[in-house]
């Protein structure tokens, strides 16, 4: 459904708008331009939700109290927690290297397929323009969670969580720290836990397996959130630019400006620094990457530790500059 077919939807439902009532002073037979919108809506053309309704499939859904925004906090701790717990146990646990071999046959193939599975995901939202049926929209939603938009799934069963567009922003971006936290808490218990030598060097290498997976599966949902502050949409009638994820935020100024510059920060921190960072690291250790085929060279001492760590970066690559 476009925007022309959700303002005809939404504004002058009947009973609002099919009346004989005279016009009033302003010309009009309303006080108010959010009295001609239906129950639950308001703003241009009623996209916005009132007071006691949020934002859930696609239309304004009643919640009394409305999203509460340390709900949300709360749901994306208790869902760090969780992802902690599995990871702790992955390290108690230590594939051995028999193991690992077939493990490392398949990664490559994984993050192909989670790469293709996180686009599929974020296409209804990225190109919003497109009619795209409602069946597609509705196998889409699920896969979110492979975009860490945990709250997209959550919110759809609990009304409270379903905060504003710019609070959702604020969480996304707080994700990935409280991750790492949690992870590296779990990583530090599992050393506790561990006194086999071998245990722990194998647990090394499993986490920075489980922190490349991470990455690569944070960065296109923080990439889309980052953008998508900025994109905004001129509409007829309504004065200046209104933000195309909450209608009711004015670009350019107050509210917007500042949530601008935390996009702008976390664009350097995130979008910028993880490729940055990645380079980095694989620079560093560019001599212990690949075993040398020239017989005349000696084989990288740490060739089988650095591919089992950051084997997740480059082995899939089928070009690389050292």
């Amino acid at each position: 459904m476009d925007r022309d077919e959700l303002a005809k939807d939404r504004c002058c439902p009947l009973g609002k708008c099919n009346n004989n009532t005279g016009l009033n002073e302003n010309g009009t037979m309303f006080t108010h331009p959010d009295e001609q919108c239906k129950d639950g809506y308001k703003g241009a053309l009623c996209l916005v939700c009132q007071k006691d309704y949020v934002f859930i499939r696609g239309g304004c859904e009643f919640c009394m109290g409305g999203a509460i925004f340390s709900s949300a906090v709360a749901a994306m701790i208790s869902f760090c927690i969780c992802v902690a717990m599995f990871v702790l146990v992955i390290l108690l646990w230590a594939p051995s290297k028999k193991t690992q071999g077939a493990g490392d046959n398949y990664f490559g193939q994984l993050k192909i397929i989670l790469s293709f599975v996180q686009i599929l995901a974020a296409i209804p939202g990225v190109y919003d323009n497109v009619p795209w049926p409602t069946l597609f929209i509705d196998f889409t939603i699920p896969l979110n969670f492979m975009n860490f938009e945990f709250l997209s799934l959550l919110m759809e069963s609990t009304c409270s969580l379903a905060v504003p567009f710019l609070d959702q922003f604020v969480l996304h971006m707080f994700l990935p720290v409280v991750l790492l936290l949690s992870i590296g808490i779990a990583y530090g218990v599992s050393r506790c836990c561990i006194r086999s030598v071998k245990k722990r060097k194998r647990g090394k290498e499993l986490i920075s397996q489980i922190l490349i997976l991470g990455v690569l599966l944070l960065y296109p949902g923080l990439a889309t959130r980052i953008f998508s502050v900025w994109r905004c949409k001129e509409i007829k009638g309504v004065e200046g630019h209104v933000l195309e994820a909450d209608f009711s935020i004015r670009c350019y100024g107050g509210v917007h400006l500042m949530y601008s510059g935390i996009a702008i920060a976390c664009l350097v921190v995130f979008i910028l620094g993880i490729p940055i960072g990645m380079m980095m690291i694989l620079w560093r250790h560019r001599k212990d990457l690949h075993n040398n085929e020239d017989s005349n060279n000696e084989d990288s001492k740490r060739h089988e530790l650095v591919k089992a760590s950051l084997g997740g970066l480059y082995l899939q690559c089928k070009l690389f500059i050292c």
